[in-house]
């Protein structure tokens, strides 16, 4: 995995903290997983305990990749962005994204639409 670069002055407007993952959804399926995010609630909790925005990026990182695999990745970016924007905070996604070979999510979702 290559390092991810926190070291950036952002603009003063912006706020250097990780976001939380939850996009506000807080819908609980029968596998105790948010619809939203796919968090558990002991995995909320604990990412408000997270110190330090290298181990709040490597649970991003670590819940991309649950999203990916449900196929919520693409939903659920678009939305976390929108969040980070709202709270003036720096998006984590532009750094884990590329390190992670998955498309760009500022570009609009389109499906592939099957023959």
């Amino acid at each position: 995995m290559d390092a991810i670069n926190f070291d950036t002055k952002p603009d003063r407007k912006l706020k250097s903290k990780v976001t939380s993952p939850c996009i506000g959804v807080c819908k609980y399926t029968d596998g105790k997983l948010c619809r939203g995010c796919t968090m558990t609630k002991p995995e909320k909790k604990a990412f408000k305990k997270l110190k330090g925005k290298k181990v709040r990026a490597a649970f991003v990182q670590e819940l991309m990749g649950r999203l990916v695999s449900r196929g919520r990745y693409p939903k659920w970016a678009r939305a976390y962005r929108n969040r980070c924007q709202k709270k003036g905070s720096v998006c984590v996604l532009d750094a884990l994204e590329p390190s992670l070979g998955l498309a760009d999510s500022r570009q609009p979702f389109r499906p592939e639409r099957r023959a």
